[in-house]
């Protein structure tokens, strides 16, 4: 059986390096591939949608937004079923709110427990099979 990806975006390479760490241990079912930019993860996304298990994208970063990716790919109905989520900092609440209208299943307000992230990723994934 063929392990679906999860790709994950984060400008950040001290975050970068700690996801890789701790989903290398609790989502070790997934292959991962890690992205430090929005467009890197667009180029990504444009290649193919299968086989696709999650994106999580963070969203202040070169390139394009993480908020513009969710808003370009969940509404496209070749991405429909695989979940995206969005993270971020700073205080402006509102960005969350804008990516579960333009489609993501949910987003997480740094800093976050990469427990509680791993928790929500694998309820979601395990819920689309």
């Amino acid at each position: 059986m063929v392990k679906k990806t999860i790709l994950i975006a984060d400008d950040d390479k001290p975050i970068r390096s700690m996801m890789k760490r701790v989903f290398g241990i609790y989502l070790s079912d997934y292959n991962k591939e890690y992205f430090s930019n929005g467009t890197q993860l667009d180029k990504r996304l444009k290649e193919k949608p299968k086989g696709i298990a999650a994106v999580l994208t963070d969203d202040d970063m070169p390139g394009i937004r993480g908020l513009e990716i969710i808003k370009k790919y969940c509404n496209n109905p070749d991405y429909k079923g695989i979940p995206f989520f969005l993270f971020y900092g700073g205080r402006d609440c509102e960005i969350g709110e804008q990516a579960l209208k333009n489609g993501a299943k949910g987003y997480f307000r740094k800093p976050i427990g990469l427990s509680i992230l791993t928790d929500k990723l694998k309820e979601h994934i395990e819920n689309r099979k």
